[in-house]
């Protein structure tokens, strides 16, 4: 079973995007499968989850987090593979895309898992949906390592300008480290976020 889930994953996402009025009943079916006792059903559900994510909803992704936890955490994907260590991280990603500013709960289970060595893959959800607590604690939720793909993933100019001002105060290695990485070369307004980083 499991060398043929990753086909009929390909297969099933193409469904879901084609589903039109039925994305929402697939999108059930999709979050009545999560919790499926199946490692390799399981991971299927959450491959489709982080596709379908804004249909299953933030609010039944955060409470599927909280009551399974161990359904996920630590548990490697079986079938399909993901960018992610475990099934707990597929779902946070997918958190993160479903995330709204109104949900809650959901803002504070990827508030929880930012501090975490692998947070600033929730870090662009953050910014959307809660951009001050964000900028509030960005010297312990930003690595500098990730500085890069953390400016990209800002929503805007003003949003990159701001958080290289929350991360001060900058070390000179810190600020020439930043100011030498290749990121720049990819972001289109580098040329007015750069100088706010040289001033620091």
């Amino acid at each position: 079973m499991p060398e043929l889930l990753a086909p009929a994953a390909s297969r099933i996402e193409r469904a879901f995007d084609a589903a039109g009025r039925w994305s929402q009943a697939f999108a059930r079916t999709i979050a009545d499968h999560l919790e499926d006792g199946d490692v390799a059903v399981r991971t299927l559900a959450v491959v489709l989850c982080a596709h379908a994510a804004v249909a299953v909803g933030a609010a039944t992704i955060a409470q599927t987090l909280e009551r399974a936890a161990p359904l996920f955490e630590g548990v490697k994907p079986v079938g399909h593979p993901t960018h992610q260590p475990d099934l707990r991280w597929t779902l946070l990603v997918a958190l993160g895309r479903a995330v709204g500013p109104g949900d809650g709960a959901a803002i504070r289970t990827l508030r929880q898992a930012a501090g975490e060595a692998r947070g600033y893959w929730l870090l662009d959800a953050l910014a959307r949906v809660d951009r001050a607590w964000l900028l509030d604690h960005a010297r312990d939720v930003v690595p500098m390592e990730a500085l890069g793909g953390t400016l990209i993933g800002m929503p805007d100019t003003a949003a990159r300008q701001a958080l290289i001002r929350a991360l001060a105060p900058w070390t000179d290695a810190e600020r020439r480290a930043g100011l030498e990485a290749p990121f720049w070369t990819t972001m289109p307004d580098a040329a007015r976020v750069r100088p706010v980083l040289e001033e620091q």
